[in-house]
C-alpha cells in the first residue's frame, strides 16, 4: 500500500470517530433540550404551545441554554479534531519521505506550516484561538439557527408538546438515511476541510520540492462525479492543473482550485506528487 492510500485510510478512520462522537453528543444536545427548554414553554389547557410574549422571550435567551453544551462538545471533541488537523503536515512530511527525500529537508520545509496553528485555531499550548475556525465551528450558529428556527415555527404554529417533542428528535438525531442537524453542519465544515488541509500541505511541499507532476488517485465507485472518474490514475502536470481553474462545474466550491478541492465538494481523492523521471517512466 502506497503511503499516500495508508494517509487517505488514517484520515478516513479520524473522520469515521468524529462522526461517531457527533452522533453520540445529538442526544446529549436531544436531552439537554427535552430537560432545559421544552418544559419551561408555557401551553393551553389543551397542551398546545401558546404564541405570547413569555414564549418569544424564552426562544430569545436559548443561546444561554445552548452555550455550555457547545462549550463542553468543543474541549471532548473539536480540540482532539484540531490536533488530528494539525498531523496533516506529519502524513504529508511522511508520503514525501517514502518517497525518497530526506526527513531533514522534509522537517525544515514543514516550519513553514507552523501558521497552521493560527489557521485552524489551536494554539502550541492547547488553547483555542479566539475568532478561529475551531472557534467558530464550536459555536455551532448553524445549529443553534436550527434549533430557533423550529420552536419560533413551533409556537407559531401551536404544536402540541408531543408533536413538538417528536419534531425535535427528528431534528436533531441521527437515524438510517438521515443525519441530525449538528451531523449535517460537522460534516460540512468538517469532512471537506481535513481533506483540503492534507492537500494544501502536500501542494506546499511539493512546489518547494520541485515536484511538478501529480497523480490523481482514489478509487471509482457508483458515486464518483464523472469529472474524476475520468481522471483517477492519470498523471498530469501542474500546468495542466492550473488550466482547470477556468473550468465550472455545480459542485466547486467559490474560488476552486484544483490542487486543494479536485473534484469539489465531498471529494475524497488525492494528488501523488512525483518525479518528472518517474512521470516520464509511467507515461
Amino acid at each position: 500500500m502506497s503511503k499516500n492510500k495508508e494517509n487517505q485510510v488514517i484520515i478516513e478512520n479520524i473522520l469515521a470517530a468524529f462522526d461517531k462522537q457527533v452522533i453520540g453528543a445529538e442526544k446529549d444536545l436531544l436531552a439537554l433540550i427535552l430537560l432545559e427548554i421544552v418544559p419551561i414553554l408555557q401551553t393551553d389547557a389543551d397542551g398546545l404551545l401558546i404564541a405570547n410574549e413569555y414564549n418569544y422571550r424564552k426562544l430569545n435567551n436559548i443561546d444561554n441554554v445552548l452555550n455550555e453544551f457547545t462549550t463542553t462538545f468543543t474541549d471532548a471533541t473539536l480540540k482532539p479534531l484540531a490536533v488530528d488537523m494539525l498531523s496533516m503536515t506529519t502524513l504529508s512530511v511522511n508520503y514525501f519521505k517514502d518517497i525518497g527525500f530526506k526527513k531533514a529537508t522534509l522537517d525544515k520545509i514543514a516550519k513553514n506550516l507552523d501558521f497552521l496553528h493560527e489557521r485552524i485555531g489551536l494554539d502550541k499550548k492547547g488553547k483555542i484561538i479566539v475568532g478561529s475556525y475551531i472557534d467558530r465551528l464550536g459555536k455551532m450558529q448553524g445549529v443553534k439557527d436550527n434549533i430557533a428556527a423550529y420552536i419560533n415555527n413551533s409556537i407559531a404554529q401551536r404544536s402540541g408538546k408531543t408533536a413538538f417533542t417528536k419534531g425535535f428528535k427528528e431534528l436533531l438525531l441521527t437515524e438510517k438515511g438521515h443525519n441530525g442537524a449538528m451531523a449535517r453542519y460537522m460534516k460540512q465544515y468538517v469532512h471537506d476541510t481535513i481533506y483540503q488541509l492534507k492537500r494544501s500541505n502536500d501542494d506546499y511541499m511539493a512546489v518547494q520540492l520541485g515536484l511538478d507532476n501529480a497523480i490523481y488517485q482514489g478509487t471509482v465507485i457508483d458515486t464518483t462525479r464523472d469529472f474524476c472518474a475520468s481522471r483517477v490514475g492519470n498523471i498530469y502536470t501542474r500546468e495542466e492543473i492550473e488550466g482547470w481553474k477556468t473550468k465550472d462545474e455545480p459542485y466547486f466550491p467559490p474560488n476552486y482550485d484544483p490542487f486543494i478541492d479536485m473534484g469539489g465538494y465531498n471529494c475524497r481523492h488525492w494528488w501523488d506528487w512525483i518525479s518528472d523521471e518517474l512521470a516520464e517512466e509511467m507515461s
